[in-house]
């Protein structure tokens, strides 16, 4: 009898599943010729080395790292390039099966040449949850929220290994003694399951032949995360396939695992179910919109790390009307910008009293109703956990990848000046007798502690500044900052000046020094040389993209820089940079020997990063 290879495809939304994962393997390494592939979108802080060492036990296993924002549909899609199997077993994330299943399922396509099998989550009727357990499970999702974007879990696992692995261990062992329980007291209730149930449900498993599915075209990435298998049993139907329910399958379901906050997101699925409803329609309909929407709310960096995006998207469709829904503080970046045809403001997203990751999903489901949108670009870094994700991919290409035009063909960053601005900084540059190209421009303050630099060393390096080159330095930022920074040779115009003003008086400034900023990307895209200082954030997702830059990480970062706005250290690894090694890229940008300086380094020496394996390498 020949025997067939399958590649089972697992996505691992977030790091817990991992472990659930592992009882899964230990189920279909009874298959004789199998491999098992991890689509993981889940490593935010490394810890997937930590699980690999789990896993050397098991042969035939890959782990593929996703860097692009979460989705199902492109998720699977890109894991079926690495499959080698003739048959593709596609598993949520929230299902585990005995180890019979395999079996039970080639000998239905054995049966149904042209066919493809799903276990419907329909079936999850056995184990519905009361109302009490619904509460519970959202009550859990809403910590996580809390808890999450302070790291609290990670503080409490890193500092207390052994005793939350025993919890861990016994949580797992009781929820699954609770659903195993829960089936028993089910278990004389039978449950049909028709067709139908199946072309209005989400998938448990789907099983089908590799080449009928790339013949097929695999899952439509239009789609985020609803509606793609729905569309998928369409196609295959039209195809000529037939769907199969395969009654005995022996499948468990952890609705646990689907995690609460996936309630949240109210954007993705009315917007998925509106793109489904477009593309069965288009069929009988000669006219549609053609409109897109752009949605940046939140911060003044990231509203200039999508500008090259903006132009990808107006080459891509040159014929659209291009909306873009931005918070009001950050609105004048897009003002002028030949690239879009229409800028709606909205009040500053922080007067909302909601989380950030909720304010997003409700907005953007408020703006689906005002237009019969073709296109609708949600560019939020946050997806079912309130953190942002930390990839290989620089943000700005994060951002492109969102809006379906990575890789980006022009980088640079979008800010229009008008002659007002110019001439207006002209006269004020006058007012202070300071010409252009004479000064330097510094940012201080980065939104939180553990990104800023000593006021101290600031100063020092202010002075150096005046008495090694004859500058002066001009402070710019926000409101009250740079108080405790005083000078002779320093101008302090923080709070004074407008977004589009402080980026004209860094393009006619000689040089720029900031911190991981949004003021940083402004100076990025006026292309004036720059040194960049990182501690607890990572330059390589925020680096410049000007012609001449310096981004130097402090030696005292952790070895996966954390992003937080404290330190269980109780270090201030930015602050850990030395005045000496600031000054040495200083005076390499100012000598302008090479036209071309775009480095990253360790405290003062050149490195190169890797972040497959978050490694320095020193040059």
């Amino acid at each position: 009898m020949k025997t067939y290879k399958i590649s089972v495809i697992i996505p691992v939304t977030y790091l817990p599943i991992i472990d659930y994962s592992y009882f899964l393997f230990n189920q279909i390494r009874y298959f004789k010729d199998y491999e098992i592939i991890i689509i993981d979108n889940s490593d935010v802080a490394g810890h997937i080395r930590n699980v690999l060492k789990r896993f050397n036990e098991l042969n035939n296993f890959k782990i593929i790292s996703y860097p692009f924002k979460f989705s199902l549909p492109k998720m699977f899609n890109y894991a079926v390039k690495f499959a080698t199997g003739d048959y593709v077993l596609f598993v949520r994330s929230f299902c585990l099966f005995d180890e019979d299943v395999v079996p039970k399922l080639i000998k239905c396509l054995h049966i149904e040449e042209k066919a493809c099998i799903v276990s419907a989550l329909v079936k999850r009727n056995m184990f519905k949850l009361s109302r009490l357990e619904e509460k519970f499970i959202n009550l859990l999702g809403v910590i996580y929220l809390i808890l999450k974007p302070f790291r609290i879990f990670y503080f409490f696992i890193k500092g207390k290994k052994s005793q939350t692995g025993f919890i861990k261990k016994i949580s797992l062992g009781l929820f699954k003694k609770y659903v195993w329980l829960k089936s028993l007291f089910n278990k004389s209730k039978k449950v049909e399951v028709f067709e139908k149930d199946v072309i209005h449900s989400s998938f448990g498993i789907l099983f089908i032949k590799k080449k009928e599915f790339e013949k097929i075209g695999g899952f439509d990435e239009d789609y985020y995360n609803f509606f793609y298998d729905v569309d998928f049993y369409l196609r295959l139907k039209n195809y000529g396939y037939k769907i199969i329910i395969c009654q005995n399958l022996n499948i468990k379901f952890y609705p646990l695992l689907e995690i609460a906050i996936f309630k949240y997101n109210k954007f993705p699925y009315n917007w998925d179910e509106i793109r489904f409803i477009k593309k069965q329609s288009y069929k009988t309909l000669k006219n549609f919109s053609k409109d897109i929407l752009v949605i940046k709310l939140m911060t003044l960096g990231d509203a200039i790390l999508i500008t090259p995006t903006l132009k990808a998207l107006r080459e891509k469709y040159n014929d659209y009307k291009i909306t873009v829904l931005s918070s009001l503080p950050w609105s004048e970046v897009f003002e002028g910008n030949p690239y879009i045809d229409e800028l709606i403001s909205l009040p500053n997203c922080s007067s909302y009293n909601m989380m950030n990751h909720r304010i997003y999903d409700i907005i953007t489901s408020e703006f689906l109703t005002f237009k019969n949108w073709e296109y609708v670009f949600q560019l939020n870094c946050l997806d079912h956990y309130p953190e942002y994700r930390r990839t290989s991919l620089h943000l700005r290409d994060f951002y492109a990848s969102m809006a379906g035009v990575y890789p980006l063909k022009d980088k640079k960053y979008y800010i229009f000046l008008s002659e007002s601005e110019i001439k207006k900084i002209k006269m004020l540059l006058k007012d202070l007798n300071i010409q252009e190209k004479k000064y330097v421009v510094i940012h201080t303050n980065a939104g939180w502690r553990l990104k800023n630099w000593d006021c101290k060393k600031w100063v020092q390096l202010v002075e150096l500044l005046y008495k090694e080159f004859g500058y002066k330095t001009i402070l710019v930022g926000g409101k009250n900052e740079g108080e405790n920074i005083k000078a002779k040779c320093l101008y302090n115009l923080a709070g004074i000046l407008k977004i589009k003003e402080v980026a004209a008086i860094i393009k006619f400034s000689k040089l720029f020094i900031g911190l991981d900023s949004g003021v940083s990307h402004l100076a990025s895209s006026m292309d004036v040389p720059m040194v960049m200082l990182f501690g607890n954030t990572h330059p390589k997702v925020a680096e410049p993209n000007s012609s001449r830059y310096i981004c130097i990480h402090s030696s005292m970062s952790c070895e996966i820089p954390c992003g937080l706005k404290f330190c269980v250290k109780k270090i201030n690894c930015t602050s850990m940079i030395s005045v000496s090694s600031v000054w040495k890229a200083v005076c390499i940008l100012l000598s302008e020997e090479r036209n071309l300086i775009q480095e990253i380094w360790l405290e003062d020496r050149p490195a190169e990063v890797f972040f497959k394996d978050w490694e320095w390498h020193i040059k």
